[in-house]
């Protein structure tokens, strides 16, 4: 609905007689505009911020040749008091963001149909069960860490080194992203609210967060090749093998580091709004962006999937593998015979087995073909060579 404007039949020929007359009818200036034939200045009623829904408006037309035409529109609102203030919950809210260097820019906008600070039950249960996990939890870490600084055999091997990373992400969000999530739990607002601690928290739990998770998804890709790539793993050259190694961890440490800090530190694609009754300060801006796309389906869904994949994939090999072995389990037990052979007859690469064990000829049509050299028709022999036993034997 539009409003209705009333013409005022005064004489103004000033704007010091403008002024006065804006006192008279208890308005401040609004706005300004500025067309081709007049300019124009709204009024509004000079305690809007008090009695919000006071609609009345004063509008002041300014002709080029020193005419002034002023019109009103509805008209002061303050006798319902009790239904216009604001309540004393949020006034005493907003004063203590202003003592804490909250400026105009950040100020946000709040009607009564939003609680300003949340539920304060369910955040006091929050901030008691987050609280109860973090006392053990900075404890068992402190330990581990302790152990892996002083024990250099642990961190000396590759397997380990993947990690002693991952712990040491977990450690410093530990440290430092959940104490201020429980802060805030506590108080039920961010303190202090200002725009600088929005940005910090926000990088730090996005960074440490989306950090941890591609680490996660590299170690179970690394499991396969440390489990079932290893003899691959060693005859590469050192670079070769430094690359596979340890470039995917460093890249998977900066990375996200770096992508936070120019998605939400620098922000150049919007500006951000931060909501200082809300875990996080609010979401960032970007995630409204086409960056946000990428960051969802490359930082998040690619390395969940990863680690689904390469997990499940690790299974399914090691239950395959174990049962293959069954089939050569009969082998083991010629192991400790041919060995003894060896002993006695190590100038020899072919040892022949004869009728005295007979019994082994079952097992020997169990061997693969690469590890037989013959079987002869006219008698029960076992001939085995040497250098394709799956086995590993010592030379004296």
């Amino acid at each position: 609905m539009g409003r209705l404007w009333k013409k005022i039949d005064e004489d103004i020929l000033t704007e010091n007689d403008l002024m006065s007359l804006a006192k008279c009818h208890n308005v401040s200036v609004y706005r300004k505009e500025r067309f081709k034939k007049y300019n124009t200045i709204t009024f509004r009623c000079s305690q809007y911020k008090r009695f919000t829904k006071c609609q009345y408006q004063v509008n002041a037309k300014v002709f080029h040749d020193g005419i002034y035409q002023i019109f009103c529109s509805q008209h002061h609102e303050h006798e319902s008091l009790e239904n216009s203030i604001v309540s004393v919950e949020i006034r005493s809210v907003i004063r203590d963001l202003a003592l804490n260097g909250l400026n105009n820019v950040e100020t946000m906008s709040t009607n009564n149909t939003t609680p300003i600070t949340g539920d304060p039950i369910a955040n006091s249960v929050k901030f008691a069960v987050f609280l109860a996990f973090q006392i053990p939890s900075i404890i068992t870490s402190s330990i581990i860490v302790i152990y892996i600084i002083v024990t250099p055999a642990f961190r000396s091997k590759e397997q380990n080194h993947s990690t002693c990373v991952l712990l040491s992400f977990n450690f410093l969000q530990l440290i430092s992203d959940i104490p201020l999530a429980i802060h805030f739990f506590r108080l039920n607002i961010v303190q202090p609210a200002t725009s600088v601690h929005c940005i910090l928290w926000t990088w730090l739990d996005f960074a440490l967060n989306t950090s941890s998770l591609q680490l996660m998804a590299w170690i179970s890709i690394e499991r396969h090749l440390f489990i079932f790539s290893w003899n691959l793993m060693r005859r590469v050259s050192r670079l070769q093998r430094w690359f596979i190694h340890f470039a995917p961890l460093i890249i998977c440490s900066v990375w996200c580091p770096i992508f936070y800090f120019f998605a939400i530190i620098v922000s150049p694609m919007c500006a951000n709004t931060w909501i200082f009754y809300s875990l996080l300060c609010g979401l960032p801006c970007y995630l409204t962006t086409n960056l946000g796309y990428y960051d969802l389906i490359f930082n998040t869904i690619m390395p969940v999937l990863f680690i689904l994949i390469a997990n499940v994939a690790l299974v399914i090999r090691v239950v395959k593998q174990k049962l293959s072995r069954k089939h050569f389990e009969p082998l083991l037990n010629i192991r400790i015979i041919v060995w003894q052979v060896i002993g006695t007859n190590n100038h020899r690469k072919t040892v022949v087995l004869g009728e005295y064990f007979f019994e082994l000829n079952e097992v020997y049509r169990k061997i693969p073909p690469p590890m037989r050299t013959y079987q002869s028709s006219e008698r029960t022999e076992i001939v085995l060579n040497i250098n394709a036993l799956p086995f590993h034997y010592g030379k004296k």
